[in-house]
């Protein structure tokens, strides 16, 4: 099955011209990410890391698309995710987009393509698994040019300014409320964590 985390994106609209500015913006940000740097580290832990590569193989399994698509469809995420694109952002499409970069990367040559059993709890000890990688991927961000940007677009960009006031309304933070405290969703992310994907501590580590 095609790698992404939710259903498909809605068509743009025309007429919807303050998400399309704020798109814009997004991609201003996506372009600060050094791509050929993470690529490059995404294949050192995969080949070199059998936790990472183990997490890899999950997200491209049967198991995971099903278990994507129940995480999305539950209530109180729908509300979330139509909250945020009301306010301009398509998180999906972000998330599909990021994922994109950091995607399993394909053998170059016979030693890459050792069996996951060649990759031990040892090597995965030593890169530090998936909270590891997570964690070198956010220190190659560039995060000085991240937060100019950050104000920058604050002050020039009315679509990126009203998303900011519009996730730190107190609306926002009850639509977030009834997620974190959604024990769907948290039995859903257990079996994430199961298949050494924590969610809470990725984004913690993003943060």
């Amino acid at each position: 099955p095609k790698a992404g985390f939710g259903p498909p994106e809605p068509r743009e609209d025309p007429k919807d011209a303050p998400k399309l500015d704020l798109k814009q913006d997004i991609d201003d940000f996506v372009d600060l990410i050094p791509k050929e740097e993470i690529q490059n580290l995404t294949r050192s832990y995969f080949f070199g890391d059998s936790e990472v590569r183990f997490a890899y193989e999950y997200c491209q399994s049967e198991e995971f698309h099903a278990l994507r698509e129940k995480i999305v469809n539950l209530p109180e995420v729908k509300d979330f995710l139509v909250y945020l694109n009301d306010s301009g952002l398509n998180l999906v499409e972000l998330v599909n987009k990021l994922a994109g970069i950091v995607g399993p990367p394909q053998p170059v040559d016979s030693f890459e393509e050792s069996s996951p059993e060649d990759s031990t709890t040892d090597s995965a000890a030593a890169m530090g698994g998936v909270s590891g990688f997570v964690d070198a991927i956010v220190a190659l961000l560039p995060q000085d040019q991240i937060l100019s940007l950050f104000f920058l677009k604050l002050e020039t960009s009315s679509a990126f300014s009203n998303l900011i006031e519009r996730i730190g309304s107190s609306e926002f933070e009850r639509v977030l409320d009834f997620v974190e405290n959604s024990r769907e969703l948290k039995s859903l992310l257990a079996t994430l964590h199961q298949h050494g994907i924590d969610v809470s501590k990725i984004v913690q580590s993003v943060q």
